[in-house]
């Protein structure tokens, strides 16, 4: 993955295209959306709730690492020199 933890989408631009805003991504603000429209939306929120749920999962793995090297260290079972 390209991107570290965030994957193919951790540019600023990657973003906005994934959200729709910018070229036309503001249209289902004017009127009514069309379905494509509104499948494309649910498909965009369906992606992020997937990458969220991965990157927390990362987030947590590490932190609980952080917390175990501390621990140790402070056991001095581990020797950080």
């Amino acid at each position: 993955m390209s991107g570290g933890w965030l994957g193919d989408i951790g540019s600023e631009e990657a973003l906005e295209e994934l959200a729709g805003v910018g070229d036309g991504g503001q249209r289902l603000a004017f009127g009514a959306p069309s379905l494509p429209q509104v499948t494309a939306v649910g498909d965009r929120v369906s992606r992020l709730a997937v990458l969220m749920e991965t990157a927390m999962k990362e987030l947590g793995e590490r932190a609980a690492l952080a917390t175990e090297l501390a621990s140790a260290n402070n056991r001095g079972d581990v020797d950080f020199a």
